[in-house]
């Protein structure tokens, strides 16, 4: 016969059990997707017969067994205990967890009869995997803010905030080259009328860095990417250094770090399987063996599903039964990756141009190049200069202006950096000489 969960646990406090135990059925039903369970348990089966008698023990996840004891053989007066552990992801909702019990003859096996301690003990630990709002921010990338989230991508890409002129509920958010170097909306104003041309004193540029660089997040703990970095002289993997020395009036450094992420270094899993390139982001200890660690948040690109070039196999997990598999779903930060990549046709979601391993050639198609080098290349120029002088603007130009026209006074044409604007006033405007 089967006998459920309750019949053996005899006056368990039922009031611990898991919220989605059904006290009725005794059965665990998932309400949401990936709902985890880490279970241990501690069962004590006596024989209260005067002749040898049989059990069979077992999770069962669905219609999956887990952790079968087989057929067990209880001597007349003695005890099994079946006990173990196991975590199971529930992977779809309405998925059902039970422990079950078949014993040859139900009126003389039970579980054990004490009085002074339980001998059934079941520990749930319910995770927070669940893909739903709630558990997401009850899980550690859920220690992540929102705003900190889009500060990284904003730094990535180098993005500018702009009021939306039709919306003023909606900010936009587009790259810098978008806004301020090809926006077909932006307007070019002439202002040489507004200034005291004989007050214009053009000055060099000198609070700009000497050098600069753009680098992600620093996981310690991540051994591809610190063994890449003893291997090649400190260079961090995916960052970009610039270096604006030729400008001797310059000096100083700066980091801009595209926090919270962190590369990614990807490479072959094996070099006898030059195809199956993954991203490697685990741990090593001392006596090299490899696990994985609390690490950043990473950006990657869905390469789609490739072939391995070799079979592999994949135990039974999360309700689905082993195989052998030839492909796999890829990420990196390259858009493509051998066989057939072409780097001057792939972009790179890292800043700068590294040796990569087992990847091809680096692409200069990368976040520097794209998104922060329009920017520089306007500011680090023997060219630029800055200006600042008192300008009569009125409250219609004030109300009119965007920060993405530029002006133009008197053969020049300049980029506007601040106002500080007051009525019935001279505005203090900051310019830069365009070059």
């Amino acid at each position: 016969m089967i006998l459920n969960t309750t019949a053996l646990l005899g006056s368990i406090n039922l009031s611990e059990t898991p919220p989605n135990y059904d006290t009725s059925t005794h059965i665990i039903t998932s309400t949401v997707l990936n709902e985890t369970y880490d279970i241990s348990y501690n069962y004590s089966i006596e024989n209260t017969d005067s002749s040898p008698r049989t059990v069979e023990c077992q999770w069962l996840y669905n219609s999956l067994p887990i952790n079968p004891s087989g057929i067990v053989t209880i001597a007349a007066g003695e005890t099994f205990i079946y006990s173990g552990n196991f975590t199971r992801i529930m992977t779809t909702v309405g998925d059902t967890l039970q422990v079950q019990f078949k014993a040859s003859v139900g009126s003389v096996v039970r579980q054990e009869q004490q009085t002074n301690y339980w001998t059934a003990n079941v520990i749930f630990q319910v995770g927070t995997t669940a893909t739903t709002t709630n558990t997401i921010l009850q899980t550690l990338r859920g220690e992540t803010g929102q705003w900190e989230f889009i500060k990284g991508l904003m730094t990535m890409f180098n993005l500018v905030t702009l009021p939306d002129e039709d919306n003023p509920s909606n900010i936009k958010i587009e790259p810098y080259a978008d806004v301020f170097l090809n926006n077909p909306n932006s307007v070019e104003l002439d202002w040489t009328e507004k200034i005291d041309v004989s007050q214009m004193k053009l000055m060099p540029l000198t609070d700009l860095n000497k050098k600069t660089i753009f680098k992600f997040v620093e996981d310690e703990d991540d051994f591809a990417f610190m063994n890449y970095k003893r291997q090649v002289g400190g260079h961090l993997y995916g960052s970009k250094k610039y270096d604006a020395s030729e400008f001797t009036i310059l000096a100083g450094e700066d980091e801009i770090i595209a926090e919270p992420f962190a590369a990614t270094v990807v490479k072959p899993l094996d070099d006898q399987y030059p195809n199956f390139i993954t991203p490697a982001i685990y741990s090593m200890g001392e006596d090299e063996v490899t696990e994985g660690f609390e690490n950043s948040p990473r950006i990657m690109f869905n390469n789609g599903i490739k072939a391995t070039g070799a079979s592999y196999f994949i135990p039974a997990q999360n309700g689905l039964a082993s195989e052998n598999q030839t492909n796999f779903l890829q990420f990196s930060h390259l858009t493509s990756l051998p066989p057939g990549a072409i780097a001057t046709q792939r972009r790179d979601f890292h800043f700068g141009e590294c040796q990569l391993i087992g990847a091809g050639s680096p692409s200069n198609n990368n976040l520097f190049n794209l998104y922060w080098l329009p920017y520089y290349a306007e500011l680090y120029n023997p060219d630029t200069r800055i200006m600042t002088i008192k300008v009569n603007l009125s409250p219609s130009d004030i109300n009119t202006f965007k920060f993405n026209d530029t002006v133009f006074i008197k053969n020049r044409t300049f980029r506007v950096n601040k106002i500080d604007y007051k009525p019935n006033d001279l505005a203090t405007v900051e310019f830069i000489l365009i070059p």
